[in-house]
């Protein structure tokens, strides 16, 4: 700014002689200053502080300049020790810690889902507790049960368990296990040999990733005594990568050969018990 002067005249009370009080005041502002009066009575000097435009964290207090942090929620900027200005956390403002949940994601990386659920809790301001726990998709189907009295119907064909279906809701690695038990009664009327089989699967999307016998029903007669029933069990275990929405299922398919038992073609009765577990155990 442009300097100010104004005269404060005086003069020799005698008439004479050149003056012998203060002839005038030349002021300077500056940009943080700004000065006003001639420092007379009528006229004080004044000095006015210069304040830049808000937003400004600098304000003019009852008792001098003031720097104060925020009292608003979340805010870590405090006072140090020594009265300076101290940010516990990050310089600036509030932080925002959130923590990222497996089973229902919010990842960090959007292209991925996570297995672990990591909490956070603040306590005190700027202090952050972080704890966190595997929080996999799992869980178990069944059991299931299936039965009749014609095993015609399955024979040579792939039937899916009624119900034994698994959706993946998220991508990752999951380990999936089928277990099928059956029984079968063969009604063979006839001492020729018959033999039933039963073969089980684990499918994903529709593709077989593994199968094995569940049971082989060799029927014969001996002496009029008939050998007709058995039982057995399969357990399949599968690691595979699934997309969310994939779907894995199981199922079984019948064999027959020999003698067919009765008229309309029927191999006996059936019983089938089942169930389908899924544990995710890598992204």
């Amino acid at each position: 700014m442009a300097g100010k002067m104004w005269c404060c005249g005086g003069g020799s009370s005698s008439g004479g002689g050149s003056g012998d009080g203060l002839a005038a005041v030349t002021v300077q502002d500056t940009p943080t200053v700004d000065l006003e009066g001639d420092g007379t009575a009528g006229n004080a000097l004044l000095a006015t502080v210069n304040l830049a435009a808000e937003p400004n964290a600098l304000e003019v207090a009852p008792d001098g300049l003031l720097v104060a942090p925020s009292a608003d929620a979340g805010n870590g900027l405090t006072l140090g020790s020594d009265g300076r200005l101290y940010a516990a956390a990050a310089a600036g403002g509030a932080v925002d810690v959130q923590g990222v949940t497996g089973s229902a994601p919010t990842p960090v990386d959007p292209a991925g889902a996570r297995s672990v659920d990591v909490d956070v809790a603040e306590g005190p301001p700027g202090t952050f507790s972080v704890g966190a726990r595997l929080s996999p998709v799992w869980g178990e189907i069944g059991p299931l049960n299936l039965s009749g009295t014609d095993l015609t119907h399955p024979i040579n064909t792939a039937t899916s368990m009624p119900g034994a279906s698994f959706t993946a809701p998220e991508p990752g690695i999951y380990e999936v296990t089928a277990k099928i038990s059956a029984q079968v009664r063969d009604s063979a009327p006839s001492p020729a040999p018959h033999l039933v089989e039963m073969f089980g699967y684990l499918r994903r999307n529709g593709t077989i990733l593994g199968t094995g016998y569940v049971l082989s029903n060799y029927w014969y007669e001996v002496a009029g005594t008939r050998l007709l029933s058995n039982a057995g069990t399969l357990t399949l275990t599968q690691r595979v990568q699934l997309a969310a929405g994939d779907t894995t299922d199981i199922g079984f398919t019948w064999w027959a050969t020999g003698t067919v038992a009765a008229p309309d073609g029927s191999h006996g009765s059936f019983s089938i018990n089942a169930s389908l577990g899924y544990h995710k155990i890598s992204d």
